[in-house]
């Protein structure tokens, strides 16, 4: 392939495929380490795993409240945190006409904290993912983006993310004295100068 295909592959790669991984999992660490009730509910669920079992999908299906802390970290910290598209054609919307390739950005950050959509929309409540509450977030929660172009690595995302927040777990007590969460909108949504301490669980005082 020439040059230029290959470096641009390249930056999609490590841009799509590694660093939206890697600040949703830094968000939801920060966030497991404010809120220490959610962490202990979580290890409770992960203590019981048998991460040596070569059965991962099995075990990925246990894991329901580390999916669920991932999934209300990404509401409220989504590392694609806008998106954009172009008009296909002429249009008009709320009476104001746009002409063909109108660049179109959607603020997704926004609409994951809109009080229209969310109870309590700025507070990190992993359980307002639990299928038990028989809500449909579908139609305004977009962590990987939505339609043809939704991200195609979503699932294998999660699988990555569940396990390693799980182990992380399972392993450490997470603690930060960071009192609010700053962040860094750049390309991709980033947690800014926030420092975590890993305290081995099972050490002896």
């Amino acid at each position: 392939m020439p040059r230029k295909q290959l470096i641009d592959k390249v930056l999609i790669l490590f841009t799509a495929g590694h660093e939206t991984s890697a600040n949703a999992l830094s968000f939801t660490l920060l966030l497991l380490a404010k809120h220490t009730h959610i962490q202990e509910k979580l290890f409770k669920e992960v203590d019981s795993i048998d991460f040596d079992n070569n059965d991962h999908i099995s075990q990925l299906g246990k894991l329901r409240y580390a999916k669920q802390c991932i999934e209300e970290s990404m509401r409220l910290f989504p590392p694609a945190y806008f998106f954009d598209r172009a008009s296909l054609g002429n249009d008009t919307l709320n009476g104001y006409a746009y002409k063909k390739n109108t660049v179109w950005l959607m603020n997704i950050y926004e609409l994951h904290r809109h009080p229209d959509y969310w109870e309590d929309a700025n507070k990190f409540m992993p359980e307002r993912f639990d299928p038990a509450n028989k809500k449909d977030f579908s139609d305004y929660y977009f962590p990987f983006g939505a339609g043809p172009r939704m991200c195609i690595g979503n699932n294998f995302a999660m699988f990555e993310m569940i396990f390693t927040v799980a182990l992380i777990i399972k392993k450490y007590r997470i603690q930060t004295e960071a009192e609010q969460v700053e962040i860094n909108p750049l390309i991709t949504l980033k947690p800014k100068e926030v420092l975590l301490k890993f305290r081995d669980r099972y050490e002896i005082s």
